[in-house]
């Protein structure tokens, strides 16, 4: 993940402003961890690197320890969450 400072628009909706449509899920290469990126609202805008700070706390907070994280308030308008759990078949 790219962990860029320009803004982009996340939402659900697909029209030509559109950076990223949401849900976006990314996965580990090992296949343990699965994160998913979604917003409470239409859309939000936030930048890769706010979601990648959010990520490492997450990480650091829960992921550790084997649990499930989330993080919330990420963007703009504070819309943005993401979810980060383990696929405990693999662990």
């Amino acid at each position: 993940m790219s962990a860029s400072k320009e803004q982009q628009l996340f939402s659900h909706s697909s029209g030509g402003h559109v950076d990223v449509r949401i849900p976006e899920q990314f996965e580990s290469e090992d296949g343990r961890c699965t994160l998913v990126l979604d917003t409470i609202g239409k859309e939000d805008f936030a930048t890769w690197y706010d979601i990648w700070a959010a990520l490492v706390a997450v990480d650091d907070m829960c992921m550790k320890f084997g649990k499930f994280g989330r993080a919330v308030e990420i963007g703009a308008f504070g819309r943005l969450f993401l979810d980060i759990s383990f696929n405990e078949r693999l662990i």
